[in-house]
């Protein structure tokens, strides 16, 4: 089927004896089957193959057709198959079905891509922090030993008997407090440029995550499982 995009619909005779215990009540029902391409962006762009399903059925007596699940679907592309020369499918609108099953199969499919692409922004976002954090290390630890030092030059002014001695702790105090306050100022500007650079990224990492989508209907077939 893969190969005949070109033709508007295959008709196709399916063995239904390699279907799932669950899905053996299939035997012998008749199925639309559309193939849609999907291109799914996002921080980890993918390219899928959605199977949309319709299988006949009756509601109140009135035949119509039923979607099954998404990953139900997936399994007809594993089914033994040969073309149906032929039988044909019956006079029975389907483009109703077809989009409902479409749109619910679609929501499905996104709402699992979504879940992966947060996981995977959370993950971005931790090395980010982590990224961050390791680069605020050596200056932090400067400021830390600059404020060490100044506090050092305070005590031993305060404690100071020898008046002599004065002047000198005096000046190594304030050299040590212009030092501390300037390694101080020097953290908090890289602070500022770091955190800022990280938050964006994190913004176009986010804008990357949002997932957005092509879809492309290539090939069309109507089933008899037996």
């Amino acid at each position: 089927v893969k190969e005949r995009v070109g033709e508007a619909i295959s008709y196709l005779q399916l063995d239904a004896s390699g279907l799932p215990s669950h899905l053996a009540h299939l035997g012998g029902r008749e199925a639309w089957w559309f193939v849609y391409r999907f291109q799914l962006g996002g921080l980890r762009p993918e390219e899928r193959l959605v199977h949309v399903v319709l299988v006949k059925d009756e509601v109140d007596g009135q035949p119509c057709f039923k979607a099954l699940p998404l990953h139900d679907g997936a399994r007809f592309a594993r089914l033994a198959a040969r073309e149906e020369p032929v039988r044909r499918a019956p006079a029975i609108p389907v483009a109703q079905a077809q989009e409902a099953a479409l749109s619910a199969l679609r929501e499905e499919m996104l709402a699992e891509v979504n879940e992966k692409a947060q996981r995977e922004l959370d993950r971005e976002r931790e090395r980010l922090f982590r990224c961050t954090e390791d680069c605020l290390v050596a200056p932090r630890l400067d400021v830390e030993k600059a404020r060490a030092s100044w506090t050092n030059a305070r005590q031993e002014l305060d404690h100071v008997e020898n008046e002599a001695l004065r002047p000198k702790l005096r000046s190594a105090m304030e050299r040590t407090d212009r030092d501390y306050r300037k390694k101080l100022l020097a953290l908090r500007e890289e602070e500022e440029r770091l955190y800022g650079d990280r938050e964006r990224q994190l913004a176009e990492l986010t804008n990357k995550a949002m997932i957005t989508e092509k879809r492309t209907l290539i090939a069309t077939a109507y089933c008899f499982l037996g």
